[in-house]
């Protein structure tokens, strides 16, 4: 993951990772892999609970929030 994530860093200004939902640990490797997370919630839909939680896993595994 790490190779492939330097070679399009070199190819590109931007890469943007679409990642799974926080519920999933892979979520959680990717988070801590790239260099900001925006985490996507679903008003109306998300429970502010889950979405604390997700806050927490990726504060946790040294994740860079930048919104939500």
């Amino acid at each position: 993951m790490d190779q492939i994530m330097q070679n399009l860093q070199e190819e590109a200004d931007v890469v943007i990772a679409d990642g799974p939902p926080f519920l999933v640990t892979d979520a959680t490797i990717l988070s801590a892999k790239i260099q900001a997370v925006l985490l996507i919630i679903r008003y109306g839909n998300t429970r502010r609970v889950a979405a604390l939680n997700a806050v927490k896993q990726m504060q946790r595994s040294g994740a860079r929030i930048v919104g939500v």
